[in-house]
């Protein structure tokens, strides 16, 4: 008998087993593209890179993590670095000058089976600071000949309500950027103009341009370092504050660029002169996708220009 019960009791414990490990895998990869496998390897390289930032590892970069079309967007200026130019600054020392910096509420999103998009706060602290500081990045992996390679890092001061705007005085120097694919014209023409269409939506408060534009499973890394979805955005764009403020703009350093054959980067500076005399500036790197033969955004990702 007590066997019996014995039985039951380790069958039990093995379906609630079962059980919490099936719903475990649901919850930690239930998306419509990717595999869990290539999460799991998203996840470690990840890891990988901003560990081997405080390591000032560059070898881990170039070879395990940086495509060669690789692209960072800098939260400190707003300016874009190509791989030959980064990797020097990602050299220099710094694990001694750390107090703490890690990757926090990680999210990996894939856009298809082949590209993918990691969200992550990043909290920092200096050796002798008390204050701490916090930034928000979306880093874009793109699969090519069976493995995950890093093609863009976007990363974005987190600012609180009240701060000072950055000072900005003047436009950046253009950047000579690696497209992977040389794209076809037909679509640069389409994707000129939906770069014309969102700046002119975000900037005249005209949601109506972008509500086709912007993919359902929209992410906005805005220029306060904060992430909003598509619905969000909508609603902040219909009720902006500024909407009044903006006197002129323009698009400037515009750059389309294909990290594969079904995924755009659009890389431009957006220039802005203010009715109370006052100019600004904007890095953004926005996501596009072709799905269905229809291309759709499916992020944006801006940095204050600073000067």
């Amino acid at each position: 008998m007590n066997d019996i019960n014995g039985m039951k009791i380790g069958v039990f414990f093995l379906a609630v087993l079962l059980i919490t490990s099936k719903s475990f895998c649901q919850n930690v990869f239930s998306q419509k593209y990717g595999t869990e496998a290539d999460y799991k390897r998203l996840y470690f390289l990840n890891l990988q890179y901003t560990q081997s930032w405080v390591r000032s590892d560059t070898s881990t970069y170039n070879y395990l993590l940086w495509a060669d079309d690789f692209v960072h967007q800098n939260s400190s200026n707003g300016i874009l670095y190509p791989k030959k130019k980064i990797s020097p600054l990602f050299g220099t020392p710094r694990f001694e000058k750390i107090e703490y910096f890690y990757p926090e509420n990680a999210t990996i999103q894939f856009i298809n089976n082949e590209a993918a998009m990691i969200f992550a706060r990043t909290p920092l602290r200096l050796v002798g600071q008390s204050t701490e500081l916090a930034s928000q990045y979306n880093d874009i992996y793109i699969k090519r000949d069976g493995k995950w390679t890093c093609v863009s890092a976007n990363v974005t001061a987190i600012t609180k309500p009240g701060d000072a705007p950055p000072t900005f005085t003047k436009s950046p120097e253009p950047v000579a950027l690696i497209s992977h694919l040389a794209g076809f014209e037909k679509d640069k023409n389409i994707l000129k103009d939906l770069n014309t269409k969102h700046a002119e939506a975000f900037l005249r408060s005209k949601s109506e341009l972008v509500e086709n534009i912007l993919a359902d499973d929209f992410v906005l890394l805005a220029a306060n370092g904060l992430l909003y979805k598509k619905q969000e955005v909508l609603e902040q764009i219909k009720n902006s504050a500024e909407k009044n403020s903006v006197d002129t703009y323009t698009i400037e350093n515009l750059t389309i660029r294909f990290v594969a054959a079904d995924i755009a980067m659009i890389h431009a500076s957006v220039i802005t002169k203010l009715k109370d005399g006052r100019n600004t500036g904007l890095q953004y790197n926005d996501i596009y996708v072709k799905r269905e033969g229809n291309w759709v955004c499916v992020s944006g990702n801006n940095t204050p220009i600073r000067n």
